[in-house]
């Protein structure tokens, strides 16, 4: 902007640019300064003036490109500001949606007060340290962030001055957003340019005043040219005759000749064409349909090449084999018992309780069973003869199930390779995808048939049982792939072709043309006009060469587009946009325009049609901060750049509706853009997630200090994977601190996982059992596609869910102590957890 300001001052009188490098350089002009203009313009200028060399301008100067792109990803070794002390720095993820989620007091405005003063936002307090302790002699912490994608990091001391790179960052809290209700404001990005627009009208008024009385005895003759040629070349020359106009420059006016006819009516013909960057998007989309159904096709023979079909044929005979080995070990272990009931429950609690006796009695710290030279029964405790300790060896083989296991496990591969197999898509799909991607009859026939014998492949391979390999299908065997590459990269050609026409066709330059010769059309008319004016201008030539350089046409169009664009009408129109889309469109505020001063345009919020009375002391709470953050987005919203947001709590105060539509508006701002939310709200998590999937950071108080992050909690997950990270990681370190430090360390850990599976439980009856359809902290029931689900519902699965549920309830409330209920085992929390997964599983995939 500050270029093209001072290119255009450059292109305009020595005189007007004189006048421009003075006004930015001294408070005010006087009537010397008016004088000296008068001068420079009354001095000719003649072609031995050398060439001037550009000017600069005070407070305009050369400025650089937009804003690089700027993306903030992590704060981190925080030391002496407000209770924040975390170990870890707290990092921003990779997507455009973060919740750092944490209760009161565990630092989320300290994080939010470090980045208002980091980015040198207005009204930024001083950071202070933490009082109760000891003041480090030097307080800092250390801000990383991403320019145009390129990493930076920066060790900032508190309260110096902000970060250049992170200005463009913009934040709100309740500080901030109490600003649009207690003053008035304007847009945060008006350029200062406009105050030196409206001083040049003002000093082009005072030296036109001093010309007016010489030219007023001598009438103008011409007609006045119509404003909608004032921008062209014609209405310049037109509104710029001298005395001295040549024929050329008349030729420019007048006559209108069958030649501009004609040329009118090509210009007014090509721009009724259709615009070539629209069929080069279309071109594009046909493209990316293409490559879908290559990557598709490409992916399904894959999985079916003769490689693929050998793996597949090898985990089926390794799962047959393993199941025939476990069947067999058992008939063999039965006949060589002496006994009948071997394997039986009985018998192997018998064996179990002799175990115990062995390890804990008889012979300690010694596997079981204890078959050495001498060693002898436990139970009749006779000296083991060979065959007995062979036979104790078979029964502990048996009971260990190594067969077993690992004929499950073969299983388990076996299947995950053949439900691995490409689904193959229903006709009535495949047909709608190709008509998409514009195929004939004849290429769409040819993949229907690439499909079937992909399938034909696939459905030998689930044979059971699975007697030969399949042939399987090589990829470079498909000439269809090459047919479908070929017909993607002409539709790649097709839209560069598209491309290269929309760069020549210039919509603008031609409706500037067609404009022109329109504007000939005109001054045609007004000939004799013209040559009774040039009769007149001979006399008051030189005056009216000095008055016209001092028109303000130009200044006031240019500073009135710069008003119009960047804060008049439009912005209004984003404030009331803003509260349509949180909800709060009812509410009788209004966006006014109270004053103009100088060139910054002054608004407010008030009530509708009562500007007497202030609009904070009449909404109430929630109004007030929904009513602001509208104001808020409305001001930074439409700067050029896609800066971060950053929002301190933006849904405090307000009612579930305000909530759903703030969270909503979020989501739609991080589409291009990134944006990070602190809240201690549960519900905005919840919803929030729900709605999207943001990225769920989570902060604590620590006994060191506030702003830990930790682990995302139990609420932000899914089920699933909920609950094997209770298997796969805290259930072990709970096992080993029983096994280690005894049942007191143990106690605690047995203890949260008891309640995390309650929760989880509670989890799955709304997101398995219920599939989504109702969820606490949320108000909508959601059964679109859902609620066929439920008839997936048995009596069996309420009965699992009562069984888990009144489990674990059991350890959230206090027990009688003469009762006293004990934690599991972790043995038992592992079952419990296989079952629940097992169940999980099982319900995804069973039949609606």
């Amino acid at each position: 902007m500050n270029n093209a300001i001072s290119t255009w001052l450059n292109s305009q009188h020595p005189w007007l640019q004189e006048a421009a490098h003075r006004l930015l350089s001294k408070d005010a002009i006087d009537g010397g300064d008016i004088a000296d203009f008068v001068r420079i313009i009354k001095t000719p200028l003649v072609a031995t003036t050398p060439k001037a060399v550009p000017r600069t301008y005070p407070a305009i100067g050369a400025s650089g490109a937009g804003a690089a792109a700027v993306r903030l990803t992590s704060i981190g070794d925080i030391v002496g500001i407000d209770n924040l002390a975390p170990r870890q720095p707290l990092t921003f993820p990779s997507g455009n949606l973060t919740v750092v989620y944490g209760h009161t007091g565990a630092g989320k405005s300290g994080y939010a007060r470090i980045l208002k003063k980091v980015c040198g936002k207005a009204g930024a307090p001083d950071l202070k340290p933490n009082v109760f302790k000891v003041t480090p002699p030097v307080r800092q912490c250390t801000v990383a962030f991403d320019v145009a994608g390129v990493p930076k990091q920066v060790q900032w001391t508190a309260n110096s001055a902000s970060i250049p790179d992170l200005q463009p960052v913009d934040i709100f809290d309740t500080t901030s957003g109490r600003l649009y209700l207690e003053s008035e404001t304007e847009v945060s990005f008006s350029p200062p340019e406009l105050v030196l627009f409206s001083d040049l009208v003002v000093v082009c008024k005072r030296v036109e005043a001093i010309f007016t009385a010489e030219e007023t005895a001598l009438p103008k003759l011409l007609p006045q040219l119509p404003p909608l040629y004032s921008p062209t070349k014609v209405g310049t020359r037109f509104n710029g005759l001298t005395a001295l106009a040549k024929p050329l420059e008349l030729a420019a006016l007048y006559p209108w000749t069958k030649e501009d006819e004609t040329k009118l009516q090509e210009l007014n013909a090509k721009k009724a064409v259709t615009d070539p960057a629209s069929e080069a998007t279309k071109r594009r989309a046909v493209k990316l349909r293409l490559d879908g159904l290559i990557a598709k096709l490409v992916g399904a023979r894959k999985a079916v090449t003769p490689e693929a079909c050998n793996e597949i044929y090898d985990s089926v005979k390794a799962a047959e084999l393993a199941r025939r080995a476990a069947t067999e070990g058992v008939a063999a272990l039965t006949q060589s018992a002496k006994l009948d009931g071997v394997g039986t429950a009985t018998w192997q609690a018998l064996w179990e309780a002799a175990r115990a006796y062995s390890t804990g009695e008889a012979y300690p710290d010694q596997s079981y069973p204890y078959v050495t030279d001498g060693a002898r029964c436990v139970l009749c405790q006779q000296e083991l003869a060979a065959e007995a300790r062979r036979r104790l060896l078979d029964f502990e083989g048996y009971v260990t199930g190594t067969l077993e296991t690992a004929a499950k496990k073969a299983g388990v591969l076996a299947k995950q390779r053949l439900d691995a197999l490409p689904a193959i898509p229903e006709d009535e799909a495949l047909a709608t995808t190709c008509q998409a991607a514009e195929l004939s009859p004849e290429v769409t026939e040819q993949l229907k048939a690439a499909w079937l014998e992909i399938k034909d492949v696939a459905d030998h391979l689930r044979l059971v049982p699975l007697a030969e390999i399949p042939k399987g299908l090589q990829i470079v065997d498909c000439p269809l792939m090459a047919q479908l590459t070929a017909l993607s990269e002409a539709a790649e050609t097709a839209a560069q072709g598209f491309d290269k026409d929309a760069l020549t066709f210039d919509g603008k330059q031609v409706a500037e043309a067609i404009l022109e010769l329109e504007a000939k059309k005109w001054t045609a008319t007004q000939k004799n006009a013209i040559d009774a004016e040039i009769v007149r201008l001979k006399s008051i030539a030189q005056i009216h060469q000095w008055s016209k350089l001092t028109s303000t046409t130009n200044l006031s169009k240019k500073a009135g587009d710069l008003s119009e664009a960047l804060i008049t009408d439009a912005y209004v129109a984003r404030f009331n946009a803003e509260l349509k889309k949180l909800g709060a469109g009812r509410i009788q505020v209004e966006l006014v325009k109270t004053r103009v001063m100088q060139g910054q345009v002054k608004h407010k919020i008030q009530l509708k049609g009562l500007r007497s009375v202030h609009a904070g002391e009449i909404l109430s709470e929630g109004e007030n901060r929904i009513v602001t953050l509208a104001a808020f987005l409305a001001t930074v919203t439409a700067k050029p750049d896609r800066a971060p947001f950053v929002f301190d709590d933006p849904i405090s105060s307000l009612d579930q509706t305000y909530e759903e539509s703030t969270i909503d508006r979020l989501i739609e701002l991080s589409q291009d853009r990134q944006v990070i939310v602190f809240t201690h709200r549960l519900s905005l998590v919840g919803i929030i997630s729900d709605k999207a999937d943001p990225k769920i950071v989570t902060i604590k108080h620590e006994a060191w200090g506030a702003g830990q992050p930790g682990e995302v909690p139990l609420f932000a997950k899914k089920p699933e994977g909920a609950l094997k990270d209770l298997k796969g990681g805290r259930l072990p370190r709970a096992k080993k601190a029983l096994e280690n430090e005894g049942a007191d360390t143990y106690y605690p850990l047995a203890k949260s996982i008891c309640s995390d599976i309650r929760i989880l439980v509670e989890r799955i009856v709304e997101l398995v059992l219920l599939a989504d359809v109702i969820q606490r902290h949320r108000r909508a029931v959601n059964t679109y596609g859902k609620i066929h689900q439920l008839s997936k519902i048995t009596r069996d699965d309420c009965a699992l869910v009562e069984k888990f549920m009144s489990k674990y309830s059991s350890y959230e409330h206090s027990q009688p102590s003469e009762s006293p209920v004990a934690l599991p085992t972790p043995a038992e929390f592992e079952a419990d957890l296989d079952e629940l997964l097992a169940w999980h599983e099982e319900f995804k995939n069973r039949a609606a």
